[in-house]
């Protein structure tokens, strides 16, 4: 078994298996059936056929809000490559077309498992859908030979199958730095497993990332992030909560934020739930909660608040050069407090406990002239880069 797929089974796995075991708890007689379904689910996922005059393959929509829609208007921000990104269609692909993809691949997918039968004995469920989809994806980069897939750094098992599968064609790679603290060192998840021949950074230790990797490597630097002057708090101010994909909406974090939200005396909040929630209204139906439409970006929800309260989650970071101070705060997720690490650099202020709050304390915080520096330090690339408008590929 290639190393490619080894590193791709196994780091997969960190992602479906506790996703799997979550299901099996909550839907027990579904997954008797779902479990041996999942199998098929990388063929579904798959276009049949592509159009040579692509260069470039984003495997996902390009809707506001989304991480491959933000790679898409970043790239064609400069003219270049408009017509040559395939990316999925906003709407959703039907189930006649995923019923059509399985179809025709199933001829394909028995010989598979005829071949490697051997091996396949000795996997788990979850392994062997990994493989599907590793053979599914390397027959598919062999058919369409110019094709370049690019790689989000925040990997999905799917990105893990597409980017092993590429490396054992001997094929490029692009690497897209999604986020700042998508980088070696970290936290223990590793956002460059691979090598990558071409490479587009966010912040100076993605670059330094890359050059571990990768020391030829081919390096673009993204739109340098502008970091605002921090506001001032006034007297009257609009709170905003911002959550993370693992925000439930217990009446426990309820409760924990009504109680923050009395601490600060403000009648209302407003919400920005993660752009990948499954929460609705319902589970948010409060007098005191105003929730941002779900496709509201992180530049106009910062237009709408004074102060924002989060939890562990990236978009913090963002808030913070927009010139919103920010508020950690522990309990809002299954992280521990500070996981980002970014009270510790010293450019965000945080709170173990949510009735200790002081917006006297957060607008002194805030007023240190360093903590800007220190963010520009952080979310920029400091070395010398080739802008992203000169990529050539």
């Amino acid at each position: 078994m290639k190393v490619q797929l080894l590193t791709a089974i196994r780091r997969s796995k960190l992602r479906l298996v506790p996703a799997i075991k979550l299901r099996e708890a909550n839907y027990p007689n579904k997954e008797i059936v779902l479990r041996y379904l999942r199998l098929l689910t990388p063929l579904t996922a798959i276009p049949v056929q592509i159009n040579p005059r692509y260069k470039i393959f984003l495997d996902g929509s390009v809707a506001p809000n989304s991480k491959t829609g933000a790679v898409y208007r970043e790239i064609t921000a400069f003219g270049k490559y408009r017509e040559g990104i395939w990316h999925l269609a906003i709407k959703p692909i039907g189930a006649s077309i995923k019923l059509f993809r399985i179809f025709i691949r199933t001829p394909w997918l028995l010989k598979l498992l005829w071949t490697k039968r051997k091996m396949i004995r000795q996997l788990d469920l979850v392994a062997l859908q990994v493989v599907i989809g590793y053979a599914a994806y390397k027959r598919f980069f062999k058919k369409n030979i110019n094709l370049i897939p690019i790689i989000i750094s925040d990997l999905s098992p799917v990105l893990q199958m597409q980017w092993g599968a590429a490396l054992s064609l001997g094929r490029n790679v692009i690497w897209w730095q999604d986020d700042y603290h998508h980088y070696k060192g970290f936290s223990k998840e590793d956002y460059m497993p691979y090598r990558a021949d071409i490479a587009i950074v966010l912040n100076q230790k993605g670059l330094e990332t890359v050059l571990k990797k990768n020391p030829n490597a081919q390096i673009y630097r993204r739109k340098r992030t502008l970091v605002h002057p921090l506001k001032p708090i006034p007297a009257i101010c609009k709170v905003g909560i911002a959550t993370n994909a693992s925000f439930q909406a217990s009446s426990d974090q309820l409760h924990y934020i009504d109680s923050i939200r009395q601490v600060l005396g403000v009648d209302k909040v407003y919400f920005r739930l993660h752009p990948n929630s499954k929460l609705t209204i319902k589970e948010l139906n409060a007098s005191w909660i105003e929730i941002a439409p779900s496709n509201e970006l992180v530049e106009t929800f910062s237009q709408k608040i004074n102060i924002v309260i989060v939890g562990n989650s990236a978009v913090q970071l963002k808030l913070l050069c927009l010139g919103i101070p920010v508020i950690h705060v522990a309990a809002l997720d299954i992280h521990p407090f500070d996981l980002y690490g970014y009270c510790n650099l010293g450019f965000c202020l945080g709170f173990k406990k949510g009735e200790r709050i002081s917006l006297v304390e957060v607008d002194k915080f805030y007023k240190n002239t360093m903590i800007s520096k220190r963010l520009n330090q952080f979310v920029n690339v400091q070395s010398l880069a080739n802008e992203l408008s000169e990529i050539d590929i």
